[in-house]
C-alpha cells in the first residue's frame, strides 16, 4: 500500500506562530505516527533556527521570504508542487499560505483542508477589520470556499465558520494534548504552595479573549462568600 503524502502548510515554523507552533507541531507528529508521510512547509524568521529542531523527525521546508508581514516566500509553492501531495492541510488565514494553497489546488486537482484556528470568530473579525475585509475579497473567501473541509477546534468555532457564511463540510476536532511524564515533571510551585490543599488550574494564554480577569474576579467573589467551602483550594494560572 502506498503511503499517503500529507503537507503542512503554516506561515512560521517558530513560537513566532504563537499557539500554532504547538498544535500544529503536534498534530504534524500524530499524523506521522500513522505511517504517512509527512513534510511541513512555511517561511523563516527570528526564531527558526532556534525552534526547527522541535519538529524532529518531521521533513521541514522552510524558506526566506521576500514580504515577512504576509509570510510570501516565491519559493513556496515550487515546494508544495514537488512534493507531490495527496492533501495539504493549511493552519490559520489572511496570509500568504492561503495563496499557496489555492494555487498548489489549481494545479494538482487535490484536495486541502483549512484550519482557520479561531480566526473567524468576532473577537478576531474584528481585529484589523478593513485589512481582512481587502484580504477576504481578493483571496481569502475563495481559499475558504475552494476548502475540502473546513476544520473547528470546538462546537463554538464551526458555529463562527457557518456564520461567517462557510457552507463546505465542517469537521470538530479539539486539539491534541501530550502529558508529560510525571515522574520526570518537577513539583511545580503552585503545588508547593497549595500544601495539600487541591488545584484548580487555568491553563491558557493571557489573552483578553480568555477573559482571565473575570475568572480572578469571580474566585475572589467565592472566597469571600463561601470563605468555608473554599479553603481548601488554589486557583492558579499557567
Amino acid at each position: 500500500m502506498t503511503e499517503m503524502k500529507v503537507g503542512f502548510l503554516v506561515s512560521s515554523i517558530s513560537r513566532e506562530a504563537g499557539g500554532l507552533f504547538e498544535s500544529v507541531r503536534g498534530l504534524a507528529k500524530a499524523v506521522m505516527s500513522t505511517n504517512a508521510n509527512t513534510t511541513v512547509f512555511g517561511v523563516t524568521d527570528a526564531k527558526s533556527g532556534v525552534d526547527l529542531p522541535e519538529w524532529r523527525p518531521i521533513s521541514v521546508h522552510a524558506f526566506p521570504p521576500q514580504f515577512r508581514a504576509w509570510g510570501y516566500s516565491d519559493q513556496l509553492v515550487p515546494a508544495l508542487l514537488a512534493a507531490d501531495l495527496d492533501i495539504l492541510s493549511t493552519h490559520g488565514l489572511w496570509k500568504y499560505c492561503s495563496v499557496a494553497s489555492q494555487r498548489w489546488h489549481r494545479r494538482t486537482a487535490r484536495p486541502y483542508i483549512v484550519h482557520p484556528e479561531g480566526m473567524l470568530e468576532s473577537w478576531a473579525l474584528r481585529n484589523a477589520r478593513w485589512k481582512k475585509r481587502m484580504a477576504a475579497l481578493l483571496y481569502e473567501d475563495r481559499h475558504l470556499r475552494g476548502a475540502a473541509c473546513l476544520r473547528a477546534l470546538c462546537e463554538a468555532e464551526a458555529q463562527s465558520i457557518r456564520a461567517y457564511g462557510m457552507r463546505n463540510p465542517i469537521c470538530v476536532i479539539p486539539n491534541g494534548v501530550d502529558l508529560p511524564d510525571r515522574s520526570e515533571t518537577p513539583t511545580l510551585q503552585a503545588q508547593a504552595f497549595a500544601e495539600g490543599r487541591k488545584v484548580l488550574l487555568y491553563l491558557g494564554r493571557l489573552h483578553p479573549k480568555k477573559n482571565v480577569a473575570n475568572l480572578v474576579r469571580a474566585w475572589k467573589q467565592i472566597l469571600n462568600s463561601h470563605p468555608s467551602t473554599s479553603a481548601p483550594w488554589v486557583l492558579a494560572i499557567a
